[in-house]
């Protein structure tokens, strides 16, 4: 299952591809804009070997096969836009399948995300047995909300996600 998802594919104007550690520079401009990071656990925030933690924990997740962000491109100028992808998670006590979205501060706005979510819910729903798809979305965090609902998604309880409350924001395939 994991295979696949780890294969080069790509939406509309988005490529997706496997992570590499030749991206923690480019990860470091990320972590190092506070609104990109202004809901995430004070760690994130506090660490400088966290790009570098990031990027292995994502090829972490590949090789156990619990898929794991993507790196994702823009078609015309191969330009570096984020992390999207699907990642398997222990939330409390189930596992989830999330659609996970973080794009570089200059890439926000051009529905990138939302073109990304939709496209990671219909891989999800064609390529794999989950019953549903979410996003743990921090309650103050309306550019993400606002990408959940343009993915039919619906706020489906909290949880504690890395230690800060999220909204669960789910999608049921059936």
């Amino acid at each position: 299952m994991t295979d696949k998802y780890l294969q080069p594919h790509d939406s509309e104007r988005l490529q997706f591809a496997p992570l590499s550690s030749e991206l923690i520079q480019e990860w470091k401009i990320f972590l190092a804009d506070k609104s990109a990071i202004m809901h995430f656990p004070a760690n994130f925030r506090e660490d400088d070997l966290m790009a570098e933690k990031w990027i292995k924990g994502q090829l972490r997740r590949y090789a156990e096969g619990r898929f794991g962000l993507l790196a994702a491109f823009n078609k015309k100028n191969n330009e570096f836009v984020g992390q999207i992808g699907l990642i398997s998670q222990l939330v409390d006590d189930v596992v989830e399948l999330e659609i996970g979205y973080h794009l570089m501060p200059k890439h926000r706005g051009n529905g990138y995300a939302t073109e990304a979510a939709i496209y990671f819910k219909q891989f999800a729903k064609t390529n794999t047995k989950a019953d549903s798809v979410v996003s743990f979305i921090h309650p103050k965090n309306k550019p993400s909300q606002r990408v959940a609902m343009r993915n039919e998604m619906k706020i489906d309880g909290q949880t504690l996600h890395h230690d800060v409350l999220h909204d669960v924001w789910r999608f049921r395939f059936s």
